[in-house]
């Protein structure tokens, strides 16, 4: 009877969340997305998220996810395969300044390509998912299983060595003898050198997207405009975004829906588009890194 009654309750929490959420309007699939979710993460309008039906914190996310996949078979920090998406179902009048941080919590945990819901639909029919696939920004602060446990007194002199040196900034990475191959793991570390060293000889051009469109300079483009990202791939080799802090979901949506799926997916051409969460932005600012004039 105990087992009946919790069912119940937990269907009815997530078709209450349903009723709460307003989801963005999307047409057609940006690219091939179906099976039901491997997991599912909901934020209504006034940032109550659910993760799998459980309402959750923002920081409770990471652990749930960990929690999955620490006895599973597959290394969860690389791409699961189509039938392991996590799928967002995120309201409209939600703020970048909430839901980035829902997505800066995914990307630090597993890998960081989801579907961006506009339906609530589950079923293994391809034609009844309505969604956008997208590649998250990553984290800073990226899960990797620990290559040595640390004793206590290890632990304590670190710290002591630490506070020394440093203000409350992160810590920088381990020493890696694997070169840097790709800028976007350049601009999310703390090692100025690094992102100098690909940024060398690179046309950069920087976009902020906001509630009106998109700001490149003192321009405004709308998010309709097709051809200005035709010319960006014509004159620039690395394309930073940025993101306003109020921007409302429904316009996050419709600058998914209309840049290029080559800059974010199946990158095959040679502009490099990277965006920037407020996270690494928050840690470049304390750590004094600068990528370029560009990004404020």
């Amino acid at each position: 009877m105990y087992k009946i009654k919790f069912v119940i309750l937990l269907t009815y929490n997530f078709l209450f969340s349903q009723n709460q959420i307003a989801l963005p309007k999307i047409e057609k699939n940006n690219y091939r997305v179906y099976g039901m979710p491997y997991h599912s993460i909901t934020i209504s309008h006034d940032n109550i998220i659910t993760f799998d039906k459980d309402t959750v914190k923002v920081n409770e996310i990471k652990e749930r996810l960990l929690d999955k996949y620490k006895n599973s078979d597959f290394d969860y920090t690389v791409t699961f395969g189509e039938s392991k998406n996590i799928h967002l179902f995120i309201d409209v009048n939600s703020k970048f300044n909430f839901f980035d941080k829902v997505f800066t919590e995914i990307s630090s945990t597993v890998n960081p390509v989801v579907i961006l819901r506009g339906n609530f639909e589950n079923t293994t029919n391809s034609y009844d998912i309505i969604g956008l696939k997208t590649k998250l920004a990553p984290s800073f602060y990226k899960f990797s299983a620990p290559k040595y446990q640390f004793t206590n007194q290890e632990i304590e002199e670190a710290n002591i060595k630490t506070q020394n040196s440093q203000d409350d900034f992160p810590p920088i990475p381990e020493i890696s003898r694997f070169p840097i191959k790709n800028l976007t793991t350049a601009i999310y570390s703390i090692q100025q050198e690094i992102i100098d060293e690909q940024l060398i000889n690179k046309k950069i051009e920087c976009i902020k997207v906001t509630n009106e469109g998109l700001i490149v300079k003192d321009r405004k483009i709308s998010f309709e405009n097709r051809e200005f990202w035709t010319g960006l791939e014509s004159n620039f080799n690395v394309v930073f975004i940025t993101f306003e802090e109020d921007l409302l979901y429904s316009n996050y949506i419709e600058y998914i829906k209309t840049r290029p799926i080559n800059f974010n997916l199946i990158n095959t051409s040679n502009i490099e588009l990277v965006e920037l969460s407020s996270q690494i932005l928050e840690i470049h600012k304390r750590a004094k890194i600068k990528i370029c004039d560009c990004v404020k």
